[in-house]
């Protein structure tokens, strides 16, 4: 059996995205704070605005029937929709993912390929320092070593890493 439950939601014309345009998103998402809207504008510049003000989603007003359906039954199920030229300038600017492990420009030693396979289960520098019989200092030394050989920022990068160029097998 379909599901019949009556979805409301707003569809609202935010004109050229003006400051005045998204100023009546942001009126009527605080006169009704459930009431999910979704705006139609002639510029999508205004799309953090728009979302920051209440709106599910700023499509441009010549959007095809389906992705207007579509944006209309994802807010009434409480999901936003950005049109995937716009996302990327919301997105935080982070670097670029690299599509495999640089490799080292050093090979690690016998010791710290030890360390990093005792970091990769979770010991502690303590525990290491008992494990290997050497002291707590000298794994750190190992430590600092290994995330400058290998390039990483933290113990969890390092152990990645490992495990990316086979030193360590999951």
């Amino acid at each position: 059996m379909p599901d019949l439950r009556v979805l409301i939601v707003a569809l609202m014309d935010a004109g050229e995205g003006e400051p005045e345009d998204l100023d009546r998103i942001a009126r009527l998402s605080i006169a009704q704070p459930d009431l999910p809207i979704v705006a139609l504008a002639d510029d999508l510049t205004g799309l953090q605005q728009a979302l920051a003000f209440g709106a599910s989603a700023l499509l441009p007003t010549g959007v095809d029937p389906q992705t207007l359906a579509a944006a209309l039954l994802g807010a009434a199920r409480n999901l936003v929709s950005i049109p995937r030229p716009e996302l990327a300038a919301l997105l935080p600017a982070e670097e670029p993912v690299e599509a495999a492990v640089k490799a080292p420009v050093e090979s690690l030693t016998s010791r710290e390929l030890e360390v990093v396979q005792l970091m990769a289960r979770g010991l502690t520098n303590r525990q290491i320092a008992r494990r290997l019989e050497i002291s707590e200092h000298t794994v750190k030394f190992h430590a600092a070593a290994i995330l400058g050989k290998i390039g990483a920022r933290s113990r969890a990068e390092a152990v990645a890493r490992a495990i990316g160029l086979g030193w360590i097998l999951v």
